[in-house]
């Protein structure tokens, strides 16, 4: 998946009242802020899928301007709300002026604002409230550090979010002697994912400024289980094709919590198929840590892992997405998946015995 960068306002910044926090000459110029995404997200109603921030988003900004070292800041921001108004402009209360004496400022955001416990204990080291996920909910922006120095103030401050939940897709497809065959998904379903949970920022990268996050699940933990996001059942006809460009969608675009995958987070299918008039029907279980990180059978190579013999899936990681294939035999189903940092990076699959 291309890398997406959206720009979610114009160069310009409006400021929402003439309150102001910091006295300056009409010379000096007001900090405005503009945001664009590394990868897409699909939380509604603050944000679009695949897209940027749309109008009555806001975002939680943290802001620190230094002298020398690091360890010493004033602090400018102070997890201030910014909202985007109808006009593309990002506005917040109490106009901030850029003070040329200092050397540089550091800049740190969460979206959407008011999910944080408390104020962070560390510049940009955020702790959320403990966040419920329902599937189409529950996704965390986090900024990448934004470091700003002197040569560039009077500038806007654009920061980049990308998501820290992960993102979770199913799809089946026909193995390549199922050809002449109508196959069935009568239902299916994900089951025992973890949903509730908090956030913790443990430190940025020193190149790029990425965020380093964690997940933990509240106590007491919270599962639901998750059917299909199309309408079953799914007939695939007699004659289409087998491969992953004749794949169909089963879940799409689920946000999940990320998490660890172990032997109680499992899917669950019930499919038929058809041929020469004849249908048999099959209900199977597997685990979801059981999906394999290539469609070829290493032994063999041929082009479908008989043997899901791994190296499997384990884990469900922040701003990740996971692409898993049903590819169904008239044996076996093959189960292989593909894992993307909210970019696409691979595919996992699994055969069903």
């Amino acid at each position: 998946m291309k890398k997406l960068i959206l720009f979610a306002a114009m160069a310009a910044i409006a400021v929402s009242c003439a309150k102001t926090s910091e006295v300056s000459s009409v010379s000096e110029q007001a900090i405005g802020f503009d945001t664009w995404t590394s990868n897409h997200t699909k939380t509604t109603p603050t944000y679009t899928p695949h897209s940027a921030f749309v109008t009555g988003a806001t975002f939680n900004v943290y802001g620190y301007k230094h002298i020398g070292n690091e360890s010493t800041h004033t602090t400018v921001f102070d997890g201030n709300v910014v909202t985007l108004d109808g006009n593309g402009a990002w506005n917040y209360s109490g106009i901030r002026f850029w003070d040329r004496t200092t050397d540089y400022y550091n800049f740190f955001a969460i979206a959407p604002s008011g999910n944080l416990s408390a104020a962070p204990a560390s510049p940009g080291l955020f702790v959320t409230k403990d966040i419920t996920f329902d599937g189409s909910a529950g996704d965390i922006l986090v900024a990448k550090k934004k470091k700003v120095e002197k040569g560039s103030y009077g500038l806007v401050v654009d920061l980049d979010f990308a998501p820290q939940a992960a993102l979770f897709d199913l799809k089946v497809k026909k193995a390549i002697n199922l050809k002449e065959a109508k196959l069935t998904i009568e239902s299916v379903a994900i089951k025992n994912i973890q949903t509730k949970g908090h956030m913790t920022v443990t430190g940025y990268a020193n190149v790029g400024g990425k965020p380093a996050v964690t997940w933990n699940f509240a106590d007491p933990a919270e599962t639901a289980d998750f059917e299909n996001t199309v309408e079953l059942p799914l007939h695939i006809n007699a004659g289409v094709e087998h491969g992953i460009a004749n794949s169909e969608y089963l879940i799409n675009n689920l946000i999940v919590m990320p998490q660890s995958l172990n032997l109680s987070q499992q899917l669950e299918i019930t499919y038929s198929i058809t041929f020469s008039n004849e249908t048999i029907t099959h209900t199977r279980t597997i685990d979801l840590n059981k999906f394999d990180t290539t469609d070829v059978d290493q032994t063999a190579q041929r082009d479908e892992d008989s043997q899901n013999a791994g190296p499997f899936v384990q884990s469900w990681d922040a701003g990740k997405h996971y692409t898993y294939y049903l590819t169904i035999n008239a044996d076996l189903i093959v189960f292989n998946a593909t894992v993307s940092p909210w970019e696409d990076v691979d595919a996992f699959h699994y055969i069903i015995n």
